[in-house]
């Protein structure tokens, strides 16, 4: 059986754990390994893929003993054990303090693994051209590069390792069953603009984007629908954003509006394919929702949602939060569809994000 490692944020979010069900699903015959916490350890249950604790167990004991000796981090050393690298992830080449510390510890694991391609990934955002010049360097000796956008692409497209094809959760099989009757549920993916990593400008929006979802939701009631809000990932505080939303709406409200709190991916494959609308905010509830042929109405937090629509020509409503006025609180939302031909169209072409992959483990 072949091995590889999946390098990526396995913390308990939605659309990374999408990516890892599918390259499971899609590879039985791999066994794959990741490394993470305790917390999220059952969130990963697939037959072929082992997972490495970091914080339990002897592997955990036996790094603090090397943390002791001032040893390397024993989690940081495992990926040199293995011969195949796939890093797959969505925002994970973005500028922060400890870009260098990351592009050296990727430069080791590409010098010492016999392949190394990374997938279904976007760059950015970036100020300083340092860090864009060193992935050029670096992008040119990874074996492949697939880029969800093509903003990223263009950034890379001199280089032949570098491609471009829609983001890998389009390619999920559908093995939902997408013909359910729809009920009157509507999901409301809701992200907290509050979270540490958040831009000055999302921060201080989040009073206005909190009081339009509020807004939503009254909305919604007075049409006998069921607010569905989803917290795609605890770790980057979905949840306090919901709870705040909540205290907002009175105990009668409250009673009416479904929370779910993720913690099973098939769980939040089977909302959406029973869902009448979604109201994205959190990336994958857009693609998951396009995917599941809902009506879907979009508040953008982020460039790679706009970016994606240009790419996609995606007829879909998309109001930026840093532009939600006190005098645009009560507006109507607006919805947009996607034809099967498109859907279609657009799912078989995120499939070649795993060309080079199906060369090494196929």
């Amino acid at each position: 059986m072949k091995k590889a490692y999946l390098l990526g944020y396995w913390q308990g979010n939605v659309g990374d754990d999408l990516f890892l069900k599918i390259i499971c699903e899609k590879y039985p015959k791999t066994e794959f390994y990741i490394s993470t916490s305790n917390e999220y350890r059952n969130y990963y249950k697939f037959n072929n893929l082992k997972v490495f604790v970091e914080d339990k167990g002897f592997l955990a004991n036996l790094n603090k003993i090397m943390n002791f000796f001032k040893l390397p981090n024993i989690f940081s050393v495992i990926p040199l054990l293995f011969s195949n690298i796939i890093e797959i992830g969505g925002s994970i080449f973005i500028e922060d303090d400890n870009w260098k510390k990351t592009l050296r510890r990727r430069s080791l694991y590409l010098k010492y693994s016999k392949t190394y391609n990374i997938i279904g990934c976007n760059f950015g955002p970036y100020k300083d051209n340092n860090f864009l010049s060193c992935y050029r360097d670096f992008f040119n000796e990874v074996d492949d590069v697939c880029f969800r956008d093509v903003y990223s692409y263009n950034l890379f497209k001199d280089n032949n390792k570098a491609r471009y094809a829609p983001d890998i959760v389009f390619s999920l099989a559908n093995k939902v069953d997408t013909s359910n009757t729809p009920t009157n549920e509507v999901i409301i993916s809701i992200i907290d603009l509050m979270y540490e990593t958040r831009n000055l400008k999302l921060k201080n929006s989040v009073e206005q984007y909190e009081l339009k979802i509020v807004e939503i939701i009254k909305d919604l009631l007075r049409d006998e629908k069921v607010p569905t809000l989803i917290s795609f990932c605890e770790h980057e505080n979905d949840s306090k954003a919901i709870e705040r939303i909540l205290n907002r709406l009175d105990t009668e409200s409250k009673k009416r509006i479904k929370v779910v709190m993720y913690n099973d991916i098939n769980q939040i494959l089977d909302i959406f394919s029973r869902a009448q609308r979604v109201i994205a905010t959190r990336y994958h509830a857009m693609i998951l929702g396009i995917k599941f042929h809902n009506m879907i109405s979009v508040l953008s937090y982020s460039k790679k949602i706009d970016r994606v629509i240009e790419d996609l020509k995606l007829d879909i409503p998309n109001i930026r939060i840093q532009n939600i006025t006190e005098n645009s609180l009560s507006d109507s939302l607006m919805y947009g569809t996607v034809s099967d031909k498109q859907i279609n169209e657009i799912s078989e072409e995120s499939t070649l994000q795993f060309d080079y992959v199906d060369k090494i483990l196929e």
